[in-house]
């Protein structure tokens, strides 16, 4: 009887020091869910910055669309104007060549998050049944027998392995996406810079333009204007010419009819001396 009693005591003592084992188990697994739930917290806010990265990236799209929009406005100038805007209107598609890659690497980075993200799903499934098997091994300790509580640990076993190892490749592919938006935002970071400096050239270019297309401006009104008044002074010298002739024309006619006055008073004078002369004479 003695022996007995020592033996159910070693196994009550036994049990109890695996109750505190499991319940060991228990906590340290669920520390482990919350890393992974806060873990998953972490990949969701990275997606969150890639995403906002690719509207950036569309509206950088949209403001170079604008400045395009502006070199259009500005085809009616002179010929000069018209070889500089060209040059700007290359470096601006050899800009948004250059955001059409990046869009493409972003979204083959994103593909490949994707397929990233199908093996992650599996996480939450080995996270449920692993609150499925400590939800057995409670219920075992409570004293349900039906079921050997080894092969439900080591279950937990091979999946805490299982998700062990997924929590490793995603640390890794988090080490790695890290490195890529590290390498992203330089690479955004120096085409902010081409794009400011690009922008400061075109408003430098923009506003010696626009004082070239003034000054031509002006000059055309000043020549436009002299132009002017050079016809109305032709006008009113020709004017002036016109009364002249108007003025000599008439004087001509009155001389002419002076002079045939004269030549018909000559003329009579001459008769009667004429006929004064042949009186005389008979």
């Amino acid at each position: 009887m003695e022996v007995e009693q020592t033996y159910f005591e070693q196994l009550n003592s036994n049990f109890d020091l695996g109750i505190k084992l499991v319940q060991k188990k228990i906590h340290k697994l669920k520390e482990e869910i919350k890393a992974c739930e806060r873990y998953i917290s972490h990949l969701k806010k990275n997606l969150q910055s890639y995403d906002e990265e690719v509207n950036q990236l569309k509206d950088k799209c949209k403001v170079i669309l604008s400045e395009l929009k502006k070199c259009q406005d500005h085809l009616e100038l002179k010929e000069e104007a018209l070889v500089i805007q060209d040059n700007r209107i290359i470096q601006l598609e050899d800009t948004i060549d250059k955001l059409k890659s990046r869009i493409q690497e972003l979204s083959k980075f994103s593909n490949k998050h994707s397929k990233e993200e199908q093996e992650n799903m599996a996480i939450p499934d080995i996270l449920i049944n692993i609150a499925t098997a400590l939800d057995r091994v409670e219920a075992y300790i409570d004293g349900d027998t039906s079921f050997n509580p080894k092969n439900t640990l080591n279950g937990i076993q091979i999946l805490l392995t299982t998700a062990r190892g997924l929590m490793q490749r995603n640390a890794q592919d988090a080490i790695n996406m890290q490195g890529l938006y590290r390498i992203a935002n330089d690479r955004i970071n120096g085409l902010s810079n081409e794009l400011t400096n690009i922008r400061n050239d075109s408003l430098q270019r923009e506003r010696l333009l626009t004082l070239a297309y003034n000054n031509e401006v002006n000059e055309h009104r000043r020549w436009w204007q002299i132009a002017q008044d050079r016809q109305t002074n032709g006008q009113r010298i020709a004017l002036r010419k016109q009364n002249r002739i108007n003025v000599l024309v008439q004087e001509k006619a009155v001389l002419q009819i002076l002079v045939r006055r004269r030549k018909a008073e000559a003329d009579l004078v001459e008769f009667n001396r004429a006929w004064v002369f042949n009186r005389y004479q008979k």
